[in-house]
């Protein structure tokens, strides 16, 4: 049995309740771990703190560099994130920062990070890094116009996250990925209100747009392709009334084009038509 320790307050959090999703998440995935870290955090600041106990590069970084690291990452938890073994000390077990602020929280926050542990142990994500990193040093050079390491690090996250909702399907949890995708669409909508009222740049506007192409996109192993069109009637006029239909059109079906299991060539390739797309967006607005 997995022992989990909990670091940090939980708040308003039933600890005991997340337990139990997190061990329920092991028996669908068919995860087996020694420990694990459940490490609840309620600001960048208190996440700056266990940024030392936990992430390797911490010895080469300046105060200034840590807290803007440790500030950035925290940024993009919006319920729960998981630390892969290429980020974590040699000596930390497996941890899964948990958001205090968020409502959110459920079963599907731990099958996804669940699904990040299972890449860890079967070399999926060292193939994705592998191929995201020579998409960075192959278009290093323009970067500057792709607000450089932001926009890198929006594409990664979908990439990365288009291979969970495959983990899931290839263990037969077909609902589940569906729910997943829901639930993804869902908060697209409800922020959406709030995104067109304030003054966004061009490349966060893309990322909205990339977003839904990925989100409404189900992976190979997903056996019910009639399905993804019910995902997509759930925002497609919104999209249509942004008159962003054409580039949504082109990112999903580069979207369709990642294989399974990930091969560095392919994601390349995809990465690099994404990429191609956002530059020429770019441009032409």
């Amino acid at each position: 049995m997995t022992k989990i320790k909990i670091i940090g307050n939980p708040g308003k959090h039933n600890v005991e309740k997340i337990k139990e999703w997190l061990v329920e998440s092991f028996k669908k995935l068919g995860l087996s771990l020694e420990k694990i870290h459940l490490v609840f955090v309620g600001d960048s600041k208190q996440w700056e703190k266990l940024y030392q106990r936990y992430i390797k590069e911490v010895e080469t970084l300046s105060t200034e560099e840590r807290a803007s690291r440790a500030i950035l990452y925290f940024a993009q938890v919006t319920t729960t994130g998981y630390i892969h073994d290429y980020q974590r000390k040699e000596e930390a077990p497996p941890v899964i920062l948990i958001r205090k602020d968020s409502n959110e929280i459920s079963e599907e926050s731990f099958l996804d990070e669940t699904a990040h542990i299972l890449h860890d142990k079967s070399g999926w994500n060292k193939l994705i890094l592998e191929a995201l990193g020579l998409i960075f040093q192959d278009y290093r050079v323009d970067w500057e116009n792709l607000i450089q390491f932001g926009f890198f690090a929006l594409l990664s996250h979908r990439i990365a996250d288009y291979f969970i909702t495959e983990t899931l399907c290839q263990h037969g949890l077909f609902k589940e990925t569906l729910k997943y995708q829901q639930k993804k669409i869902n908060r697209w909508i409800k922020d959406e209100d709030n995104f067109l009222e304030k003054r966004v740049s061009k490349i966060e506007f893309f990322d909205h747009i990339m977003a839904a192409a990925f989100w409404s996109t189900l992976p190979s192993g997903y056996p019910k392709k009639e399905d993804e069109k019910e995902l997509e009637k759930i925002f497609i006029e919104r999209i249509c009334q942004m008159k962003m239909e054409s580039i949504y059109r082109k990112i999903k079906q580069a979207v369709a084009r990642l294989e399974s299991p990930p091969k560095v060539a392919n994601i390349y390739a995809v990465a690099s038509e994404i990429i191609e797309l956002a530059q020429d967006f770019l441009q032409k607005q």
